[in-house]
């Protein structure tokens, strides 16, 4: 009995290649993880140096800024829900029809009876299609019309305290 060993021929390129391979991605695996594990160790290191320098603190009194107050006045917030109406009003209407010319008093200007409101243009005063008919006819001489001054009316406030007083004065 001879006691030579079989030589075995080597094994193909690629198994070798496939076992080398192996071998580099098992290495980087290792490698990431002890990477991973310390930056996790010092990050836990932290933590807890954070925690110890908070436990100690918490044996001290709180830091604490003190003032003097000073007297102030303060208006206390009311909060109202409502409807607003005005003290008086009055619904105003021409004695007859026309276009507005202009307006001479102001949105919440004072007013006294009598006073002069707005103008009415002349040419627009009873504009009905007889009027206007009849207002072709007055002509100067040479074929021109009047000259027409603009019609100022005043209107008249209609409020239950005007009747009042009208009635009143009656």
């Amino acid at each position: 009995m001879s006691t030579t060993p079989e030589m075995r021929p080597p094994p193909p390129l690629a198994k070798r290649l496939a076992l080398l391979i192996g071998l580099v991605v098992i290495a980087g695996l290792g490698i990431a993880l002890v990477i991973r594990i310390g930056a996790a160790m010092q990050e836990q290191a932290s933590l807890e140096a954070e925690r110890q320098a908070s436990a100690d603190a918490a044996g001290q009194a709180a830091r604490v800024e003190v003032v003097q107050p000073t007297p102030t006045e303060t208006a206390p917030l009311v909060v109202l829900t409502g409807t607003l109406e005005p003290a008086q009003a009055a619904d105003l209407a021409f004695e007859v029809p026309g276009r507005v010319a202009s307006v001479s008093v102001r949105l919440g200007q004072a007013v006294r009876a009598g006073e002069v409101l707005v103008t009415l243009d002349r040419a627009s005063v009873g504009s009905s299609p007889s009027r206007r008919r009849s207002s072709r006819k007055p002509r100067r001489a040479g074929g021109r019309s009047p000259r027409r001054a603009p019609i100022t009316r005043c209107a008249r406030p209609s409020t239950e305290s005007s009747r009042a007083s009208r009635a009143a004065s009656a």
